[in-house]
C-alpha cells in the first residue's frame, strides 16, 4: 500500500517561498487551488500535494505536516483533505470497487466521528457526495470525481481517492484520519480475503474429481 496526501489551507503569504522550498526537498508539489478562498488578509489558499509515501513511512508523514502545519494560518470550509492510496494487487482494487466497501466505510466513519459534526455534514457536500446508485460499480464509468470515494482517480493516477475529510486544524487530526482510512480498509480487506478463502475450502477437491474421471474414461475432450 502506498499513500498520496493533499491538502487545501491557507498558508502564511509571508513564508509561500519558504514553503514551496521546503515541499521541494521533500518531493512535494506546493501550488495553487481555485477552489478554495481565505478570509484573512495574511492568508494564501495553496494545495500541498505529497509524494506516495510506503504505509510503513508514517513518521516520515507525520514528520513532514507538523513542519508544514507551523505556516498554516487559516483552515476554512472551502478547504479539505484528500487521500489516494494505491497497491500492488488488482484485487486489492476489485474488493474495495464495491458498494460492501463503500457501506461498510460510512459506517466506521459515523461511529467513529459521530461527534465531529463537520465531517458527517460532508456526506452531503457536493464535491464528496456519498450516495453511489445501484448499478455504480457494475457500469464502471467513473466520470464523476466528486464522490465520497472516488474511482475516476484510477484512470490518472493509479490511486483510490477518498474525498470526504475536512481539511483538519492541526497534523494531529490529519494523522488521525490517515490512520483511520487504513485501517478501514486493511480491516476490510483481510476480511475480504478471508471470506474468499472460506468459501474457496468449501468447494469440492476439483482437480481430484477431473483426474479420476479422465483416468475412468469419463471424460473424452475438453473444449
Amino acid at each position: 500500500m502506498k499513500i498520496g496526501i493533499e491538502l487545501e489551507a491557507g498558508f502564511n503569504t509571508d513564508k509561500l517561498s519558504k514553503i514551496n522550498d521546503y515541499c521541494e526537498k521533500n518531493d512535494a508539489e506546493f501550488k495553487g487551488d481555485g477552489s478554495v478562498y481565505c478570509r484573512k488578509n495574511n492568508s494564501t489558499p495553496r494545495e500541498i500535494a505529497t509524494r506516495p509515501y510506503k504505509h510503513s513511512e508514517i513518521t516520515e508523514i507525520e514528520n513532514f505536516w507538523n513542519r508544514v502545519y507551523r505556516d498554516i494560518v487559516e483552515i476554512n470550509n472551502s478547504m479539505g483533505l484528500h487521500l489516494h492510496f494505491s497497491f500492488d494487487e488488482m484485487g486489492d482494487y476489485n474488493a474495495l470497487c464495491s458498494h460492501n466497501f463503500v457501506n461498510y466505510f460510512k459506517r466506521e466513519l459515523k461511529k467513529n466521528f459521530k461527534d465531529n459534526t463537520i465531517l458527517i455534514g460532508r456526506l452531503k457536500n457536493r464535491y464528496c457526495r456519498s450516495s453511489y446508485s445501484k448499478d455504480y460499480f457494475q457500469n464502471m464509468r467513473f466520470d464523476d470525481r466528486y464522490k465520497m470515494i472516488n474511482w475516476s482517480a484510477f484512470g490518472r493516477h493509479h490511486t483510490v481517492e477518498f474525498r470526504i475529510f475536512n481539511a483538519p486544524e492541526d497534523a494531529k487530526g490529519l494523522m488521525n484520519y490517515l490512520l483511520f482510512t487504513m485501517t478501514v480498509i486493511q480491516k476490510f480487506l483481510k476480511d475480504f480475503q478471508y471470506k474468499i478463502t472460506e468459501e474457496a475450502d468449501r468447494l469440492p477437491d476439483l482437480k481430484s474429481e477431473i483426474v479420476e474421471a479422465v483416468e475412468n474414461g469419463m471424460i473424452v475432450k475438453v473444449i
